[in-house]
């Protein structure tokens, strides 16, 4: 039983690998197929290739094609964007051509259909040709040319500060119009000529003057000046006047001797002086109170460099804007209108916007010419105190520079008529606070006053 087990299962597998054998053999390519085969994958690479070739010819022209579309793109925006420029700059030219103006005084403005004549009663339109193209006008310019001051021959009150010259007249203010001023415009437009007028008016009402001026422009014109010329003298100089600002807060201290902090060409030196910063910001915002004033000068005045953003900036009272761009005129404060002129303003003329120009808004003004002749003919001789300030020495008939030691009870007579106490004026002018040389100084001050009263 087992035997026939056997053969069964041998025959079973010779006939499975008969048959197996026979479908191999059946399966296999005959050379017939193979060479078919060959000319077949031979076809498709020629087609391949030839597609391939087909399309290479075709890529120099769709380049051409994609090259001619992006710079007929890159034209008409062009077009477009010249076009659309020039409509926006000819509509702000038309707007250009009428200018608010002061209706107080005779004035005239250009617009496009002709020239306006104003008047304080009435406009009268008078047409007239216009040859030149239409340009932006000045407002208002002085109707008069400024005189020097060596031909002014001005005599500052404290009432009576001479600010400007326009409309063939002076500018005036007081004494607390100062508060705290913007100065801006281009080197050479006549920044420094206006700060050196307000300083020589400061000091012939014995203000004490302090000037943070690394430059030197300032500080050369007057002897004696005290001027902080590097940041660390500028450093110094403004903790004082930190402390001296902190001390009159405690003391409510309202009356005493006005101080001016001048501070010229400020974005040039304030990244590196921070106490100075602080001292700008304090006199700005807290000085008006207790008789302390800044003059801020530079080519512009961004808001960064005074330690608390807008805040200290925007609160200048009053703003010099001489020739500059018109950008740096509405950072500090002036109106589109009046920025745009900026740039034409000539030099020594400025726009004066603020508490100064009254209730006549903006007004352009020129500044009276004064060289160093002429400061040093106004305050022949001046002398430092302990305390950094500068007085005048009250002669005006020599150019002797006057000594502390040579100082007189006329001299503390003329810093309390101009608002400082009897206290200060011995103090500042003779160096004694207290003692029996402080009561006898006391009682000649009193009688060259004509007042009776302890100081």
């Amino acid at each position: 039983m087992t035997a026939r087990i056997v053969v069964i299962v041998c025959g079973l597998a010779i006939v499975a690998a008969s048959l197996t054998a026979l479908a191999w053999e059946r399966a296999k390519p005959t050379p017939g197929e193979l060479h078919a085969r060959d000319v077949s994958a031979a076809a498709q690479a020629a087609v391949d290739v030839a597609a391939a070739r087909a399309r290479a010819a075709e890529l120099p022209g769709r380049e051409g094609a994609l090259t001619f579309g992006l710079w007929s793109l890159v034209i008409a925006g062009s077009v477009v964007a010249i076009g659309g420029g020039l409509a926006v700059v000819r509509a702000a030219h038309v707007r250009a051509g009428f200018v608010p103006v002061d209706l107080t005084h005779p004035q005239a403005i250009v617009g496009p259909a002709g020239v306006m004549v104003l008047s304080g009663r009435q406009a009268d339109t008078v047409p007239q040709a216009i040859a030149a193209p239409l340009q932006a006008p000045m407002i208002a310019a002085p109707a008069q040319a400024c005189p020097s001051w060596a031909a002014l021959r001005w005599q500052p009150a404290p009432n009576r500060i001479l600010l400007g010259w326009a409309d063939g007249g002076p500018v005036v203010g007081r004494l607390d119009d100062l508060l705290s001023v913007g100065v801006v415009g281009r080197p050479g437009s006549g920044k420094s000529t206006l700060l050196r007028m307000i300083v020589l008016q400061a000091l012939a009402l014995g203000a004490d003057v302090r000037v943070f001026d690394p430059h030197g422009d300032l500080s050369g014109d007057l002897p004696g000046l005290p001027a902080a010329d590097s940041i660390s003298q500028i450093e110094s100089a403004a903790g004082a006047i930190v402390a001296e600002l902190d001390r009159r807060i405690t003391l409510r201290s309202r009356h005493d001797r006005p101080m001016l902090l001048v501070a010229d060409e400020f974005p040039a030196w304030a990244g590196g002086a921070p106490t100075a910063q602080t001292a700008l910001r304090r006199v700005i915002l807290e000085g008006r109170k207790f008789n302390l004033f800044a003059y801020i000068s530079g080519q512009g005045l961004p808001a960064a460099l005074f330690a608390s953003g807008t805040m200290a900036r925007d609160a200048l009272s009053s703003r010099y804007v001489f020739a500059s761009s018109p950008q740096v005129a509405r950072q500090i404060g002036l109106d589109t209108d009046m920025a745009r002129q900026v740039p034409g303003l000539a030099v020594g003329r400025a726009i004066l916007d603020g508490r100064p120009a009254g209730t006549s808004g903006a007004r352009v003004i020129e500044v009276p010419f004064c060289d160093v002749t002429d400061l040093r003919a106004v305050l022949p001789g001046s002398y430092t105190t302990a305390e950094g300030a500068i007085i005048p020495s009250g002669s005006t008939g020599s150019s002797t520079e006057v000594l502390p030691g040579s100082s007189t009870i006329a001299d503390a007579a003329q810093m309390v008529r101009a608002g400082a106490s009897m206290t200060a004026a011995i103090r500042d002018t003779f160096g004694v606070t207290g003692g029996r040389r402080y009561q006898e100084l006391a009682t000649e001050l009193r009688q060259a006053l004509g007042v009776v009263g302890k100081p």
